[in-house]
């Protein structure tokens, strides 16, 4: 019995940078879901404003009010529509928020949230 004593606090303290790698990566997950959530609120946002003819040339990331998009990738495009008016698509790349060290960073990463969105533009 006395040579057992004590093995569940050795074992308590062994599994604990264990324990904080699993919250690590959990919190992680929910950073990047952010990122993909503002990401798509962003570009919505900046749809909307660019074809209220009032609002065209507003600069992104003051009309989105995210200062993330400073280090984003904003790109506006247009096309026809089949009723003559013309398709606005606004894409946003953000680059993902990082936790835990040796994850890519930057805009071309796997991890960066992309989304895009598409409104019509009604004549002015």
């Amino acid at each position: 019995m006395n040579s057992e004593r004590g093995a569940e606090t050795l074992e308590l303290v062994a599994g604990l940078p264990l324990l904080g790698v699993v919250v690590t990566a959990l919190l992680q997950g929910a950073v990047l879901v952010e990122d993909h959530a503002r990401a798509a609120s962003d570009a919505r946002e900046l749809v909307r404003h660019r074809v209220v003819c009032d609002h065209r040339d507003a600069p992104p990331a003051t009309v989105a009010g995210d200062a993330a998009l400073r280090s984003g990738r904003v790109t506006f495009t247009t096309a026809g529509d089949p009723d003559g008016g013309m398709l606005v698509t606004a894409s946003v790349v953000l680059p993902p928020r990082t936790l835990l060290p040796g994850m890519p960073a930057g805009l071309d990463s796997p991890l960066a949230a992309r989304a895009s969105a598409t409104m019509r533009q009604e004549p002015c």
